[in-house]
C-alpha cells in the first residue's frame, strides 16, 4: 500500500519487518531494495540485494538493481557483470538489454549500444527508452535518418510523453528540418505545460523555437533586401518579424545558457523501476 502511493520510506520500514518473518521470500528482497533505491539508500539496497543471493535466492532482479547503482557510481564495469548475469538469467529481461545499451554507449561503443537497443525492441517493441537510446546511438554513429526514423518510433509508442517530441525537434533541426522541428518543440511545449520538472527541458524548446525564428527572419530579409529599400523596411511583425511577439517568448533563468542542439542534448530519461 504504502508502495503504491510512493511512500517508499514506509514501505521500506514495512518490509524489513516482514522479511524477518519470511527471509525466503524472493519478491520482499526485490521491494525492499527497490524502495532503498528510491529513497537514495544505494548503500542499503546492495545490502538486501546481497543477503538475496547470498541466501541462495536468484532472480534477474537483484542484478538488474546492482547494475543501476554501479551505473549512477560510475562503474561501467560492475554493471556490465551484473547485466550479463541478468540477462542469463532472464534473456527476455527487456530493461537488462537495454540498461546494458545504456553501458555501451556511454563508454562510445555505440554498435554494441545497438545491438542491444535493437534486442530489447524485439522482445518489447513498444519500450520508449530503447526508441531513445537507439535513435541517441544512431545519432552518434551518423546516421541521422536512423536516429530520425528512432525518434519518430518514440514518439508513436508514446504520444502523450512530452520527451519524445523534444528529442524529435532537436534531431529534426540537426537535420535542417527546421519547419518540422519547430512543429515539434511546440507539441512538446504544450504537453509539458503544467510539470514543473520539465522546466529545464522548457527552457530549452523555448530558446530553440525563438532561434529558428530568428533564422527565418534572417533568411527572409535577406531575399527581400534590395538596395533602393529604405532602412526600416522589413517584414511586419506578422510575418515574423523581431517586433512581433513571438510563441513561447518567456526568457530562461540567468544560470540556464542558451542550449544549441548538440549530441549530448538528446534527452533520454532513465527508466522507471
Amino acid at each position: 500500500m504504502f508502495n503504491a502511493k510512493g511512500r517508499f520510506a514506509d514501505a521500506a520500514d514495512k518490509f524489513e519487518g516482514v522479511l524477518r518473518s519470511h527471509p525466503d521470500t524472493p519478491l520482499l528482497y526485490e521491494y525492499l531494495g527497490s524502495c532503498y533505491e528510491r529513497v537514495g539508500k544505494s548503500g542499503e539496497a546492495v545490502r538486501i540485494y546481497r543477503e538475496a543471493l547470498t541466501r541462495g535466492l536468484e532472480s534477474s532482479e537483484f542484478h538488474l538493481g546492482l547494475a543501476r547503482i554501479s551505473m549512477t557510481k560510475g562503474a561501467s564495469q560492475a554493471a556490465e557483470a551484473e547485466l550479463r548475469t541478468a540477462i542469463e538469467l532472464d534473456p527476455l529481461s527487456v530493461v537488462a538489454h537495454h540498461d546494458l545499451g545504456d553501458v555501451y554507449r556511454g563508454r562510445g561503443d555505440f554498435e554494441k549500444a545497438r545491438q542491444q537497443y535493437e534486442l530489447a525492441l524485439e522482445i518489447n517493441p513498444s519500450y520508449l527508452y530503447s526508441w531513445n537510446g537507439l535513435g541517441m546511438t544512431l545519432g552518434s554513429m551518423k546516421d541521422d535518418q536512423g536516429a530520425l526514423e528512432a525518434f519518430h518510433q518514440a514518439v508513436n509508442v508514446a504520444p502523450e510523453s512530452p520527451l519524445p517530441y523534444l528529442n524529435l525537434a532537436i534531431q529534426l533541426e540537426r537535420m535542417g528540418k527546421r519547419a518540422e522541428a519547430r512543429a515539434a518543440y511546440e507539441e512538446f511545449l504544450d504537453l509539458a505545460a503544467g510539470k514543473p520538472d520539465l522546466d529545464r527541458e522548457r527552457y530549452l524548446a523555448e530558446s530553440a523555437i525563438e532561434r529558428l525564428e530568428s533564422l527565418t527572419v534572417r533568411r527572409l530579409g535577406e531575399r527581400r533586401w534590395r538596395p533602393t529599400q529604405n532602412v526600416g523596411e522589413g517584414l511586419e511583425p506578422s510575418q515574423g518579424s523581431p517586433q512581433g511577439a513571438p510563441l513561447h517568448s518567456r526568457r530562461r533563468p540567468p544560470d540556464v545558457p542558451t542550449p544549441t542542439p548538440s549530441e549530448g542534448e538528446i534527452l533520454v530519461r532513465v527508466h522507471a523501476t
